[in-house]
C-alpha cells in the first residue's frame, strides 16, 4: 500500500515492530504555515500536515521566521489566555563572521475559542525566529515574503538558528520544507554533524529556489573550505557547471530521504522538461529508493465536507452568498466558475482569459470569481476583462487573496479551474471535490494522481506555448473550453449531475489519510538510522 517497499530493497530487512512504535517528535522548519503566513500551497501543506500529525498523537515542533506582522497580527489572535510565549535568549553560531543575537519566542497550546482549528493541538509548539540586530524578516513589506535580493542572507540566518536549536531525542526527525530550509540539512551534516537525526526534505515546486555564489555561501553558513573540503561540489551544494550554491541542490544531496507532493511530480522532475537541472541528481536518489511522492491532503477543519444529501440543499445557499459577496447577480442557473490561485504565468491565466471571452461570445450563462494576488499584469488583464461590455457583471475580482472568500468560493461555485503549466500537487482539485465543485485541470503533475476524467472531474491536454497563434496554445484553450461546456451540459441532467457529485465526494482526501503515509516514512527512516548505528546515540 505504501511507497516505501522500494526503499526496503536497499535497507537490511529489519523494521520496528508496530507494537514497539513510540510517539515521534517531528521538527518542521518552514517559511510558511497558514494561517500565520501563506503565499500558496506550501503554507497550506504545512498547516494541514502539522494539524494531522498533532491529531495522531505526535509532538510537532514548527520553526517559522517572523515575517512582517505575522507574530502580532496572526499568532496573537489564536493564543488563549493560558498561552504565554516563552522568550529564549539565544545566539546562533556566527554567520558573516558575526554572531547575531536572536529574538526567539515559543508558543505552546495555541487555541482559538472562535474556531475549531486548534482545539486538539496541545502537542504542537511554534518557535518564531527573528534577529535583534538585523532586519531579516519583521520590517519587510507586508505580504511579500521572498521578493528580496538578500534572500540568501535572510534564510541562511533562519537555517542557522533552526539547526542550532534542534536537539535530537529518541524517535525524533527533521522534516524540512522547500528551498527556504534547504541549508538546514547542510548545517546538520557539517557544523552540527554531532546531532544525529534523520532528515527528510520535501520539494514543493522545483523551479523556485534561490542560489548564491561561493563566497556568500561560506560567509552565510560560517563554514570553511578548509574544515569541509569537497562541500562546494556537485555532491555537496554546488550545481554542475555553475558557481551557484543552491539550497535545494544541497538538501537533495544531504537529506536521508527526499519526497515531493505527488507521485506524478516525481516522474515530471526526472524529465529534462521539468527537472530544472536537478533531474540527474533526482534520478540517482530515485534509483537508490530514496525519492518518492506523497500527495497533499485537504484540511477538513477549514473545509467541512459536503455529502450527497446536504450538497443538494446547502450548495445553492453558498452559491447565492458567493454571488452577493462578489457583486454578481444572484442567478442560481448561472454556471459559477472560480479560481483562487496566485496571479502567476505558471497558473494558466493566459488560457482562462480567452476562454471567458469565448463563452461570452457564445452567450453561455456563466459567472467567474477570483481571489488572488501576485503578478500585477495578470490582475490588470482580468480587471480590463471585467470592464468589457460583454462581460460586465459576470466577473468578480478580490485582490489581495482573501482566505474567507476562498472558502466561500469552493463551497458556492459549480466549477474550479486549474489549467497550470506545472502543478506539483494541485490542491485545487481535491479541495473542489470535497466541496461539490467540479475541477477542470490540465493533465500535468498532481492533477494526474487525483482527477479521473469524466468520473470526479475533467482533464485536458496540450503542450504549453504562449504564442497566441500557435496551434498547441489553441489546443489548450479548446480543451479548457470544451470541459467547461461538459459541466455546463452535465448540470442540465439533474440526476446524472447529482450522481457525478456523489461519486466525486466519496474519496478520502483528508490530511489524516496523507499523514499516515508520512508517519510510515518517518518510522522507516528512523529504522534505517537504527540499523546504521546512529539511533543509539540519541539522548533518551
Amino acid at each position: 500500500m505504501y511507497l516505501y517497499k522500494i526503499i526496503a530493497q536497499n535497507v537490511p530487512q529489519r523494521s520496528i515492530a508496530r507494537d514497539e512504535r513510540r510517539a515521534l517528535t517531528i521538527h518542521i522548519p518552514t517559511s510558511e504555515m497558514a494561517p500565520f503566513c501563506k503565499t500558496g500551497g506550501l503554507g497550506e501543506m504545512t498547516e494541514g500536515l502539522v494539524n494531522a500529525l498533532g491529531r495522531a498523537g505526535h509532538t510537532v515542533k514548527v520553526y517559522l521566521p517572523n515575517h512582517s506582522e505575522m507574530l502580532d497580527n496572526q499568532l496573537g489572535r489564536i493564543t488563549s489566555p493560558n498561552c504565554i510565549p516563552s522568550m529564549l535568549d539565544h545566539t546562533p553560531p556566527p554567520i558573516f563572521s558575526k554572531s547575531f543575537p536572536s529574538k526567539i519566542q515559543r508558543f505552546n497550546n495555541l487555541q482559538n475559542p472562535a474556531s475549531s482549528l486548534y482545539d486538539k493541538l496541545a502537542n504542537i509548539n511554534f518557535t518564531v525566529i527573528d534577529s535583534l540586530e538585523r532586519d531579516f524578516f519583521n520590517n519587510r513589506r507586508p505580504g511579500n515574503l521572498y521578493g528580496y535580493d538578500d534572500n540568501h542572507v535572510r534564510y541562511g540566518y533562519f537555517n542557522a538558528v533552526v539547526a542550532s536549536l534542534i536537539e535530537p531525542r529518541k524517535n525524533s526527525i527533521i522534516h524540512a520544507q522547500d528551498w527556504e530550509t534547504g541549508h538546514v540539512s547542510t548545517l546538520m551534516r557539517t557544523r552540527f554533524a554531532y546531532k544525529k537525526i534523520p532528515l527528510l526534505y520535501t520539494i514543493h515546486n522545483l523551479p523556485y529556489t534561490f542560489a548564491t555564489n561561493r563566497h556568500n555561501f561560506y560567509q552565510m553558513t560560517g563554514l570553511t573550505e578548509e574544515a569541509y573540503p569537497g562541500l562546494y561540489g556537485i555532491s555537496g551544494v554546488n550545481r554542475p557547471n555553475t558557481d551557484e550554491a543552491d539550497p535545494s541542490w544541497s538538501a537533495i544531496n544531504h537529506s536521508d530521504f527526499v519526497n515531493t507532493v505527488s507521485k506524478q511530480y516525481v516522474k515530471d522532475t526526472l524529465s529534462e522538461a521539468q527537472g530544472e537541472g536537478f533531474q540527474g541528481l533526482l534520478q540517482k536518489r530515485y534509483e537508490e529508493g530514496t525519492y518518492s511522492g506523497i500527495p497533499n491532503g485537504v484540511d477538513f477543519s477549514w473545509y467541512p465536507p459536503f455529502n450527497a444529501k446536504n450538497f443538494i440543499t446547502e450548495k445553492p445557499v453558498y452559491k447565492s452568498e458567493l454571488q452577493r459577496k462578489f457583486g454578481l447577480q444572484q442567478d442560481p442557473e448561472a454556471l459559477l466558475i472560480m479560481m483562487a490561485v496566485r496571479f502567476d504565468n505558471q497558473k494558466g491565466y493566459d488560457l482562462v482569459i480567452p476562454t471567458l471571452k469565448r463563452l461570452a461570445t457564445e452567450k453561455i450563462n456563466f459567472q467567474f470569481v477570483v481571489t488572488a494576488q501576485g503578478d500585477p499584469r495578470i490582475h490588470n488583464a482580468l480587471t480590463s476583462l471585467a470592464n468589457d461590455p460583454e462581460l460586465q457583471s459576470r466577473i468578480g475580482i478580490v485582490s489581495p487573496y482573501d482566505k474567507e472568500l476562498t472558502l466561500l468560493a469552493y463551497r458556492g461555485a459549480d466549477v474550479s479551474l486549474s489549467p497550470s503549466k506545472i502543478e506539483p500537487c494541485g490542491l485545487v482539485a481535491p479541495t473542489s471535490m470535497m466541496n461539490g465543485t467540479i475541477p477542470i485541470v490540465r493533465k500535468v503533475g498532481g492533477h494526474i494522481d487525483t482527477v479521473k476524467h469524466g468520473e470526479n472531474g475533467f482533464l485536458f491536454e496540450g503542450d504549453w506555448y504562449r504564442a497566441e497563434k500557435d496551434s498547441n496554445y489553441q489546443k489548450l484553450v479548446n480543451g479548457l473550453h470544451s470541459n467547461i461546456m461538459n459541466v455546463f451540459n452535465l448540470r442540465k441532467e439533474i440526476p446524472k449531475y447529482h450522481d457525478f457529485i456523489a461519486n466525486m465526494m466519496k474519496q478520502d482526501l483528508s490530511w489524516d489519510a496523507r499523514a499516515k503515509e508520512y508517519i510510515e516514512l518517518y518510522y522507516h527512516m528512523l529504522d534505517s538510522f537504527k540499523i546504521n548505528g546512529h539511533y543509539k546515540t540519541y539522548k533518551g
